[in-house]
């Protein structure tokens, strides 16, 4: 666990670095591992309270600046739509998509993760027309659902209200 792979994941992109965060060593010696894409370390990032307003590259670089922990990820975006946000506390990747008020929430767009690499394209594919339907090139289909609930640090906070606003309040040493 924890260890790195490099693997092609599809036809289409280049090598690719997957972290292994689980594995299984059945009785019959077959052992199976269970990795994710590099970028969801950034889930383990946390982000502050920022606001952001302009096209989709300027929120992408306040979201990967601002992130508490350093990182090696870098982020480019095609996507002119002006829009206005706040985001925070939250988590990195949050912050990109996945809940209400993230980048995709409020500019759109797709993304495409090549390892350290963040684009958020207005359009990352096109249709061919193809369609997906069991039986027809789908045989078989299997859901697993895991929690991963190991943290090694934790990023308190507390928004307190005032005369003036909202204000974030965090320790000095941001993360502990």
């Amino acid at each position: 666990e924890d260890c790195i792979v490099k693997a092609k994941p599809n036809d289409t992109m280049q090598n690719q670095l997957f972290r292994i965060y689980k594995s299984t060593k059945p009785i019959n010696g077959l052992v199976t591992f269970y990795a994710q894409h590099i970028s969801y370390d950034l889930r383990y990032n946390p982000l502050p309270k920022i606001q952001v307003s302009g096209p989709g590259q300027v929120a992408l670089n306040a979201i990967l600046t601002n992130a508490v922990n350093p990182h090696p990820f870098t982020g480019y975006s095609d996507v002119t739509t002006n829009s206005s946000t706040e985001f925070g506390p939250v988590n990195v990747r949050q912050a990109l998509g996945g809940t209400d008020g993230s980048l995709l929430d409020h500019w759109g767009g797709e993304f495409e993760f090549d390892n350290f690499t963040i684009r958020h394209l207005q359009n990352r594919g096109q249709d061919t027309g193809i369609l997906v339907s069991y039986g027809k090139n789908i045989t078989d289909f299997e859901q697993e659902k895991e929690l991963d609930s190991v943290f090694t640090s934790v990023y308190p906070y507390a928004i307190i209200n005032t005369e003036n606003g909202e204000q974030l309040l965090t320790l000095p040493e941001k993360v502990i």
